[in-house]
């Protein structure tokens, strides 16, 4: 058990060296990574955990049958509602906030991704109710009995089989009937079914349903008011069969993720009361009337704004998968020894190296390590944004609140780039990782199999990444738009705050003339933000020039090198912004190791796109150079130093879901254990017979 006053020992073994080796006190880091507050919620959380034998019951995804996996699943899931995580903290910690609960205990139960994800997407059900619907709605609040009792249990449709990132064109109906005051559901075809829907398949008894809101006037005219939120009953309460009208089930087997029921909803004219409409920013009388204060555009925005939080979640969840698998990926690269110096070792007899020594090692997973730091810092700050926004909604009408709905756009561009950033920056960090683990890397019991498998549907849901991103580019070239108009930029939170000094910006070079020049917060983000000005004016001379072919047409053919480079570009910079202000709050022994963690994924940032800054002159061949050798260096010193960062985020060993990456660094002991404890491993098979019998021929 860990004390806020007194460091914990850690195992004495392979990884022992490198340790004595750090230039800080790990301990020390991860005090001040956690804060005092979300330290000792973890401890509490981990400690109950550790004790139950129902949530510490696994189930391998590759073995076991769909059903038993989804029925352990359901347990799991209902133990972890049983503990009611806030009353039960805030009992033994009061000064502790929502947020920190929140964080706290994902990042808890990044280590059981099957119920952690099903009550996540309970909860987004609740949530959502309770962000767009009002107090009719309260029943399905986050909280309420109905919801924290799994009496209702729920999902989040949007997607359709047809349709995913074009929401706008969903063809799932509500038409709304005045003489009965309801709504009726129809999905018009097959395409139009809701698909890969989590919690769905199976289980779910409500979920929050994307339809188009039809409503008929006098002469009969039908008119679409465009997407809307519904609460929709799927299945009985008591029976838990789906009610007439509703054709919900399994979508089938999938690459992983086969403990969460992905499912499928067909609606056959089916009715739903007038009061399920989710009604926050927009309502409908009892005889037909469409009220909102908002126009089409404000009103479409804020309800897919409900989504920013769930992407902000992915984002966290990608973050603290890489920490996992470098966690795996650094202490076996430590205590993996291959290969000695011929020149020293003659007879071919002495120690080997530890595979961290070799440059290469150590360039494929410490610029990881320093981008997954700094993306971490982004994604509280995030975190942080939205529950200001949300206070705000709750505080009353924000109708007329223009600080709230530009924060709330602000929101959503940010969410919408950094889940692709971060989920695509997961896949290559994890790929990485299992490569830099040899062929034990494709052992299950590696864990950094499984790790990526549930990183890859992040990929693709909440919005595929590629399309997703451009939600991102919007917003910066609206706002560059309104400068050239001479408006003011929208950016409440900051994030373009220099945006209309762009020209200044675009005529400036990079000053530096010593590598050590670029060891600097300043002139990293100055350099970084140059890029993301360079990268908007040429996108919108491309845009300009494209025009020929239409508005539409121009959007679409500026996307490559221009816009989703832009998109990309301006959420690195808000990572390196975050990061480097985070770190002038850390105590002056720490400052030294983050500071050079921060520089080496800034400088790799550039690195990256160093094609860009010698093609706008804003750096010349001499300074990538300086780059190439600040990266390698940064790497070298950061070597010793990278176990010690990894001790400070690596979650407890027993959570830890890798025979490699254990604290202990019994990297062979360990996989041989598990290969042992596999029942019938040295069996012989039930069918040796047809082995020792020759074949016949036909």
């Amino acid at each position: 058990k860990m004390s806020l006053h007194r460091k914990p020992n850690l195992p004495v073994g392979p990884l022992t060296e490198y340790r004595s080796r750090a230039s800080f006190d790990w301990f020390a880091l991860k005090l001040w990574l956690e804060g005092e507050n979300r330290f000792k919620i973890k401890n509490f959380v981990w400690k109950l955990i550790s004790n139950d034998k129902t949530l510490r019951t696994f189930l391998d995804e590759y073995v076991e049958n769909r059903e038993a996996l989804r029925e352990l699943l359901v347990v799991q899931v209902r133990r972890l509602i049983q503990y009611d995580w806030f009353t039960i903290i805030k009992k033994e910690f009061p000064d502790v906030t929502d947020s920190e609960v929140q964080s706290a205990v994902d990042e808890c139960l990044i280590f059981m991704p099957g119920p952690a994800n099903a009550l996540s997407l309970h909860y987004l059900f609740a949530v959502t109710c309770e962000s767009l619907g009002t107090e009719r709605h309260s029943h399905y609040f986050k909280g309420h009995k109905n919801i924290e009792s799994m009496h209702y249990f729920g999902c989040f449709a949007l997607t359709e089989f047809s349709h995913g990132t074009n929401t706008k064109r969903m063809a799932t109906t509500a038409l709304y009937d005045p003489k009965t005051q309801e709504f009726v559901l129809h999905t018009p075809s097959d395409n139009a079914a809701k698909c890969w829907v989590g919690n769905m398949g199976k289980h779910a008894t409500h979920c929050v349903l994307a339809a188009q809101l039809l409503i008929a006037n006098n002469n009969n005219e039908t008119k679409n008011y465009g997407l809307h939120f519904f609460v929709v009953p799927l299945r009985d309460v008591t029976t838990h069969l789906p009610f007439p009208g509703v054709e919900v089930g399994d979508i089938g087997p999938k690459m992983g993720w086969n403990w969460i029921d992905h499912g499928y909803l067909k609606l056959t004219q089916y009715r739903i009361p007038l009061v399920n409409l989710l009604n926050k920013y927009q309502d409908v009388t009892p005889d037909g009337q469409y009220l909102t204060n908002f126009n089409p555009n404000q009103r479409f925005g804020l309800t897919l704004g409900a989504l920013a939080m769930g992407r902000v979640g992915i984002s966290e969840k990608a973050v603290q998968s890489c920490l996992m698998g470098l966690t795996t990926g650094l202490r076996y690269s430590a205590c993996r020894r291959q290969f000695s110096d011929p020149s020293l070792d003659k007879t071919n007899t002495g120690e080997e190296l530890a595979v961290i020594e070799y440059q290469l090692q150590q360039q494929r997973l410490i610029p990881y390590l320093a981008g997954s730091f700094a993306m971490l810092f982004m994604t509280r700050w995030l975190r942080g944004v939205y529950g200001e926004i949300s206070d705000m909604s709750r505080a009353g009408d924000v109708s007329k609140n223009k600080k709230f709905a530009e924060m709330n756009a602000e929101l959503h561009a940010l969410s919408s780039g950094s889940k692709p950033v971060t989920t695509w920056y997961c896949r290559d960090t994890l790929q990485t990782c299992r490569e830099c683990l040899g062929g034990h890397g494709y052992s299950t019991f590696s864990g950094v199999s499984a790790m990526r498998i549930t990183n890859e549907p992040s990929l693709t849901y909440e919005g595929e990444n590629n399309v997703l991103i451009q939600q991102c580019a919007q917003f910066i070239m609206k706002n560059y738009q309104r400068l050239k108009q001479g408006k003011p930029v929208h950016s409440p939170l900051g994030t373009l705050h220099w945006l209309p000094e762009i020209d200044t910006l675009l005529a400036s070079k990079c000053g530096v003339s010593q590598p050590t020049e670029f060891m600097n917060g300043d002139i990293l983000v100055l350099a970084l933000r140059w890029r993301v000005a360079y990268l908007i004016a040429e996108s919108s001379n491309r845009i300009m020039g494209e025009l020929k072919n239409g508005a539409w047409k121009a959007w679409n053919n500026s996307q490559v090198f221009f816009l989703h480079s832009l998109a990309k570009a301006f959420i690195e910079l808000i990572i390196v912004e975050a990061n480097l202000k985070a770190i002038e709050k850390a105590p002056q022994s720490l400052k030294p190791v983050l500071s050079n963690l921060a520089f080496l994924y800034a400088l790799s940032c550039i690195q990256q796109d160093m094609q860009i800054f010698l093609e706008g002159e804003y750096m010349k061949g001499i300074h990538s150079k300086a780059i190439k050798t600040l990266i390698l260096s940064l790497c070298s010193n950061l070597k010793d130093d990278s176990i010690s960062v990894i001790d400070a985020v690596a979650v407890p060993d027993e959570f830890m879901p890798s025979a490699l990456g254990q604290s202990d660094g019994n990297i062979y002991e360990n996989l041989w254990a598990k290969v042992r404890a596999v029942p019938g491993h040295s069996d012989r098979p039930s069918y040796w017979e047809m082995l020792r019998t020759p074949v016949a021929k036909l």
